[in-house]
């Protein structure tokens, strides 16, 4: 992998840690802004602290599509699946631990963030060594993938279903407030 690449990785991986820890805040700070609530957690739900890797990556995507033009055929895909990877590790690590111990700790909560963070920017640097550009279908695909998430919690933000994944933890409603 070229420096160039690698440095904007390294770069993306700290300020997806920052991003997504001011972004946990953001909510709150905006005296429940119902828009700030489309970007940013609205409850303590696992689902709603996906958004803290989510927005911050799709930022860093777009700085990628201006800072890595040489990669622009590849990055999408790169950074979806990366996106995608990072937040299944999120939950791996919430619900495996959670499951051991019976309750979340703040500690393990922000090891699975870095965690996710860091699976992120490893899965895309690893897609990003592919040939480039990406076969026309696998682009399009990594952009569909990239805006998927973006859809569905914009739809299940102030609309869950009432499933455990949009349950706050130690609550045994399924409602997210």
């Amino acid at each position: 992998m070229d420096k160039k690449t690698r440095n904007f990785l390294a770069a993306g991986f700290v300020f997806l840690c920052i991003a997504g820890c001011l972004l946990h805040f953001f909510y709150d700070f905006t005296g429940k802004d119902p828009l700030a609530g489309l970007i940013s957690p609205v409850s303590e739900s696992p689902w709603e602290h996906l958004k803290l890797l989510y927005f911050p990556a799709l930022l860093m995507t777009a700085a990628g599509w201006l800072i890595l033009r040489e990669k622009r055929g590849t990055l999408p895909a790169a950074m979806s699946a990366g996106v995608w990877a990072g937040m299944f590790t999120i939950l791996d690590i919430f619900y495996f631990y959670t499951g051991v111990l019976g309750r979340h700790l703040l500690a393990m909560d922000l090891f699975s963030f870095a965690a996710g963070a860091a699976v992120t920017c490893l899965v895309a640097a690893r897609v990003l060594r592919r040939p480039n550009p990406l076969p026309a279908p696998v682009f399009r695909a990594g952009v569909g993938f990239l805006i998927l998430p973006l859809l569905l919690f914009f739809l299940f933000t102030y609309d869950a279903p009432p499933i455990a994944l949009f349950s706050v933890p130690g609550r045994t409603a399924a409602a997210p407030f």
